[in-house]
């Protein structure tokens, strides 16, 4: 029975010792933005969007300076053998010479399963996942600065909710952003024009 013991102990001895099988990390893979999504934001390079100031009832012409792609790394430390991703942000910014801050329009990964559209001015950010672009809408038609818009979304933050603010965006896929809403009053869309 000892013998039996002690060779039970020596048996799992060696196979606890023994060396892991080396682990293949190999190349990040990369994330890029689909096509079908990139088409849900309607803008071309330097597109021009026309937006009033509804408190101040002052005009701002905001022109893009075109599309732009940059990468941020993934490292899933909960796997060893994890080789991580190169995650896709394809962005675009308007510059107004009439408004301090500009606008940015971005599709990107927040992490790598899950992407979104991001519209930020200043210190406001509101997120909206593309697939919640579709039935049912925020409002079938909606009335912004005196015109008529179809399949609206509205959002704040749909990637942390916990940040959502009071204030908001309205967006739809043919004219893309038709309301920001700010703490010193909204912009509303006039006019967009692709060149």
């Amino acid at each position: 029975m000892k013998i039996k013991i002690i060779f039970i102990f020596l048996f799992a001895t060696f196979f606890s010792c023994k060396q892991k099988d080396p682990c293949d990390k190999g190349e990040p893979y990369t994330n890029n933005i689909p096509e079908k999504t990139r088409l849900k934001v309607p803008y071309q390079n330097f597109a021009e969007l026309t937006f009033i100031d509804s408190t101040t009832q002052d005009t701002h012409i905001f022109v893009g300076k075109g599309w732009n792609a940059s990468y941020w790394y993934y490292n899933d430390y909960s796997n060893e053998c994890q080789n991580g991703s190169n995650n896709e942000k394809y962005f675009q910014n308007f510059y107004s010479s009439s408004y301090p801050n500009p606008i940015s329009i971005s599709i990107e990964y927040t992490n790598p399963c899950c992407e979104y559209i991001v519209v930020s001015i200043e210190k406001s950010i509101f997120y909206l996942d593309p697939i919640n672009i579709c039935e049912p809408y925020n409002y079938d038609k909606i009335i912004i600065g005196g015109k008529t818009y179809s399949k609206v979304k509205y959002f704040r933050n749909q990637y942390q909710p916990q940040w959502n603010t009071k204030y908001g965006c309205y967006f739809n896929t043919t004219e893309g952003v038709l309301k920001i809403e700010l703490p010193d009053g909204p912009l509303e869309l006039v006019s967009f024009r692709n060149p």
